[in-house]
């Protein structure tokens, strides 16, 4: 019997929502019996976003969308993770322009951030562990 393993990334548009999807091809010969589909989703987008991301987005420059945050610490949306490179989620982001800096933010950038957050997080959710879950649920 042998194996081979396809693996490929694809970026598929569904409602402006841009869905990263991990293709894993099992073909095995056994018989008249081969080619098995396992699909993996990864991530929807946009959501995560660096600074350049929200610079491009808002149509200003790295630098002046840098000072920003650092000028605006206190209210600026915390990152998600932060490293080399910060993340935030880009609906915060959206929201806090929106809310802060008065900003006119379109209505579907801002549907399609919230909807790309919140398909990203159930995934999310849904790979912890159930009994790890319902400990967090009694704390929360």
């Amino acid at each position: 019997m042998s194996e081979e393993w396809r693996i490929f990334a694809a970026y598929v548009v569904a409602g402006g929502i841009i869905l990263s999807l991990l293709f894993i091809f099992v073909i095995v010969t056994t018989g008249f019996r081969y080619t098995v589909l396992i699909e993996a989703w990864v991530e929807a987008g946009p959501d995560l976003v660096g600074i350049s991301d929200m610079a491009s987005l808002l149509n200003f420059s790295r630098q002046n969308m840098r000072k920003l945050i650092q000028t605006h610490l206190a209210s600026f949306p915390l990152p998600v993770h932060e490293g080399a490179s910060a993340l935030w989620h880009l609906v915060d982001v959206l929201t806090w322009f929106s809310e802060t800096q008065r900003r006119a933010i379109p209505t579907d950038l801002m549907g399609v951030a919230g909807v790309s957050m919140g398909v990203n997080l159930v995934r999310e959710v849904r790979r912890v562990d159930h009994q790890l879950q319902a400990q967090l649920d009694s704390i929360a």
